[in-house]
Parts: structure tokens; sequence; C-alpha cells
């Protein structure tokens, strides 16, 4: 006698299989989100970053000649926190420009750069 269709061990064991991928899915997820998530903090960091260095560059073309900005730390509203310090150095200005989100546990990242004497 022939039958047609699926037999309760066959059906069984798919659902296995579908549960296994849509476990692993499941656990892919968090590490994903994760990792986005941190994507999108240093994003914020670095456009900070960048922001400030302009900002030390104007601060330094508009004074004296060679004569660093002075230090500081801001923090902006979303929860980045920068830090920077300038040095006159063999006629250049060194910038040391730190960014980190505060709460983190991360190092913070950061920038270096020399700006030409105007």
């Amino acid at each position: 006698m022939h039958r047609d269709g699926f037999t309760l061990l066959e059906v069984l064991l798919a659902l296995l299989i579908v549960t296994v991928g849509v476990l692993a899915l499941a656990g892919a997820l968090g590490p994903i989100i994760r990792l986005a998530a941190e994507g999108r903090e240093q994003s914020r960091i670095a456009l900070g970053l960048e922001s400030r260095i302009e900002w030390l560059r104007a601060q330094a073309w508009r004074g004296e000649p060679c004569q660093p900005p002075a230090p500081g730390t801001a923090r902006r509203p979303d929860g980045v926190v920068e830090s920077w310090r300038a040095t006159a150095r063999d006629g250049s200005i060194e910038l040391l420009v730190a960014g980190w989100v505060e709460g983190r546990r991360r190092p913070p990242d950061t920038v270096l750069t020399r700006l030409p004497c105007p």
C-alpha cells in the first residue's frame, strides 16, 4: 500500500532543523546589534573630533602666529566627551584631540595632527 505525505519522523526532523536554524540566527543578532551600535558610536566620535580639530585650527589662525589654543574639555549633548591640548613645536602647532562616550569602558579615540604656523 502506497501513501502520499510525510511520516511523523520526517516532520519532527524538519522541525528540528528549522528550530536549530532559527536559534542560530537569533544568537547572531545580539553581536550584530552590538557591533552596529559601536559603529554608530565611533562615527559620532569621529565627527566630533573632526569638528573639534577644525575649531582649533580656526582658533590657532585667529590669534597670534604660532600661539597654540588653550587646552580644554567639552561634553556634547549626544554623550561624547572631547578633550584637547595644543603645543607649539618646530614652526607648527601639534594638536592632540581625544574623544569618548561617557560611561563606556573603551579607551578614547585619539587624533594627533600638526598645523603649520600661518
